[in-house]
């Protein structure tokens, strides 16, 4: 837990139950779309991450890459600065100008140590350099502080925001506008993993398998514990959308 208490403020000292949240909020699913064309590099990248908790989408060329970013939907990209005989370079500019994704954090990765190639980077649009030999620690902590500034959501200590709803990690308290929301403990921790994973479809069967106790888990119940959850988040309650077949969504704006 070294990493995430480096990113939190002062010498804040966080409950086991909270440390967990945090883990699930910036680890839990987030996919990281990796290309070089260094197989074993790939392998030894991609199986620490998983480790960590990412999904990870290791391609070898810029045309793999260009296919799965328009299919998997990346949240993060590590790009080589040279994939073969192709500059690593060319696809910043790609994420950049791509309709849906071009906001998302790129982390290019270079074996040369050349500061001219982290300012060129930089212009280009990559949030951040790093040197191969890489230490994977090292990465896994940028990748963490590149998700975290470009969420549009905030967390500062114990407080979980979104808008204007505040989530209190360490007492499981949630306010909308500064008012307290009288949620069970089951909708509590259904609302959080919700609002973590905003604009995540979460399957229903996994919810109810997670969330719900063994003698009571079926995707029924668990239905109308959203019915309840809905009609205590007032204006949001539109928010969280019902994906036919396949579960529930927090939409974002």
């Amino acid at each position: 837990m070294l990493f995430l208490s480096s990113l939190l403020p002062g010498n804040l000292s966080l409950t086991r139950g909270v440390r967990k949240d945090l883990i699930l909020l910036m680890f839990n699913g987030k996919k990281v779309l990796l290309v070089d064309d260094e197989l074993e590099y790939q392998l030894e990248v991609s199986s620490y991450l998983v480790g960590r908790g990412f999904f990870v989408y290791p391609k070898k060329n810029k045309k793999e890459f260009l296919e799965s970013l328009d299919n998997d939907s990346p949240d993060i990209a590590l790009i080589d600065k040279q994939i073969g005989f192709e500059d690593g370079f060319d696809l910043i500019h790609e994420v950049r100008q791509h309709k849906e994704l071009k906001n998302i954090p790129i982390i290019v990765v270079t074996g040369s140590a050349d500061f001219e190639n982290k300012i060129e980077a930089i212009k280009l649009g990559a949030d951040d350099l790093v040197h191969k030999p890489v230490s994977l620690p090292d990465l896994e902590l940028k990748i963490i502080s590149c998700l975290r500034r470009a969420g549009s959501y905030h967390v500062s200590g114990q407080l979980l925001s979104f808008e204007d709803i505040v989530i209190n990690l360490r007492t499981h308290k949630v306010s909308i506008s500064g008012s307290e929301v009288d949620l069970t403990n089951t909708e509590y921790k259904i609302f959080f993993e919700l609002v973590a994973k905003k604009g995540e479809i979460l399957n229903r069967e996994q919810i109810a398998h997670r969330f719900l106790s063994l003698n009571n888990s079926s995707v029924r119940t668990l239905d109308v514990h959203i019915n309840s959850l809905r009609k205590k988040l007032g204006n949001h309650a539109e928010r969280i959308k019902t994906i036919r077949g396949r579960g529930y969504m927090f939409k974002a704006p």
